[in-house]
């Protein structure tokens, strides 16, 4: 889809689209792009003569007598999960249809692809995690007379321990990651998946 975009910003060509977010999900307008900011496109609205934002994964070129790909793909309802366990068996044959290799642990599922050779790559492109805690570092007082940078220094240069961290619960465990993608983050799991598998579908290894 974004090299469609890219080719009518160069050419100044219109597109007829469905756009899945907004009030009206899925309705039916054309657009004239301006330029392209990481997962979203600018772009001159027919409809509402104005410029608007448009997120790019929830949009589709509308081809006459095609049915709507992402209209299936935005109904898309997960149950709310507990663990990783249930998720992956949840979701393992369709991320493997994607074409995925997926790794699981007791907090992550991670979608990795494989070279020609068939090893596969170290690296995820995708994941989902849950990380339950984040970790908080005292900070040192260097205000205090009693203060050593000399017993300090060692410390930063060494690296803290978990022992030396404060736990404290986060209110959005579900942590979504994936390649060029800013860092998403729910307090729900469904919420996570359905951002997982979009970010799944989109880089797709059988794409």
């Amino acid at each position: 889809m974004k090299e469609k975009l890219r080719e009518a910003i160069k050419t100044g060509e219109t597109l007829h689209i469905r756009y899945f977010g907004g009030r009206t999900p899925g309705s039916e307008r054309y657009i004239s792009p301006i330029n392209i900011y990481k997962d979203k496109v600018r772009a001159h609205c027919m409809q509402t003569e104005s410029v608007k934002t448009f997120m790019i994964y929830k949009l589709e070129l509308v081809i006459p007598g095609e049915p709507s790909q992402l209209a299936f793909k935005h109904s898309f309802e997960p149950p709310e999960f507990t663990n990783i366990e249930e998720i992956a068996n949840y979701l393992t044959d369709s991320l493997q249809a994607f074409g995925w290799i997926t790794q699981t642990t007791e907090t992550s599922i991670t979608l990795h692809g494989a070279f020609k050779n068939g090893k596969v790559k170290k690296t995820p492109v995708v994941s989902l995690d849950f990380e339950e805690f984040k970790y908080m570092w005292p900070e040192p007082d260097t205000s205090s007379p009693d203060f050593d940078w000399d017993d300090f220094v060692p410390d930063i240069v060494e690296g803290y321990t978990l022992e030396d961290a404060e736990m404290i619960k986060r209110k959005r465990p579900w942590v979504v990651r994936a390649k060029s993608k800013e860092t998403a983050t729910y307090g729900l799991s469904k919420k996570a998946i359905i951002r997982f598998m979009e970010w799944a579908d989109e880089l797709s290894p059988s794409e």
